[in-house]
């Protein structure tokens, strides 16, 4: 009876570890990206960065794509000195107008699988930077504050009033 107690119990053992092991498969993720995911920017960035986990192999690359889907020619490089990062600096003669931008990335990890992702960002110019300001600015009538002030300092004064004569 105690080998078969025994042999149970190495039963249950193995079943459970195999239960809760997990298949451990290395994949490049992307962690960091300049400028980063949804970013609104004034001006064009001078550097498009993609930070991964891991370090990278030869042939990863990315490409950026205006409004219209259109490829810009830039030169992704991998960081020597950090090789999860890629990189390319935009040449200072380029010009990004006011839009809407893609970069779409292909990567090759360490274990050579390819993986592939994309983000966004936005550049907005002067006439779009007004048009955010006056949707976020708020200007309240005057009368709107002096409700604000009467009700902040009557506030007191009518909990006080309730709880006394709720007693």
């Amino acid at each position: 009876m105690t080998q078969f107690r025994n042999w149970s119990l190495f039963c249950i053992f193995i079943l459970l570890s195999l239960a809760h092991s997990q298949v451990v498969i290395a994949h490049s993720e992307l962690i960091a990206t300049l400028p980063t995911q949804g970013a609104i920017l004034t001006t064009p960035p001078n550097k498009i960065r993609l930070q991964f986990n891991e370090p990278l192999n030869a042939g990863s690359t990315f490409v950026l794509f205006n409004e219209a889907f259109q490829p810009i020619k830039l030169n992704p490089l991998i960081d020597e000195s950090k090789p999860a990062i890629l990189y390319a600096n935009l040449p200072a003669d380029l010009h990004l107008p006011a839009g809407f931008y893609t970069v779409q990335w292909l990567v090759i990890s360490q274990d050579g699988h390819q993986i592939s992702g994309s983000y966004r960002f936005q550049i907005i110019g002067d006439r779009d930077m007004e048009i955010l300001a006056e949707g976020v600015s708020i200007n309240l009538p005057g009368w709107f504050a002096w409700l604000m002030i009467i009700l902040a300092l009557a506030t007191p004064a009518i909990v006080w009033n309730w709880a006394k004569n709720s007693k």
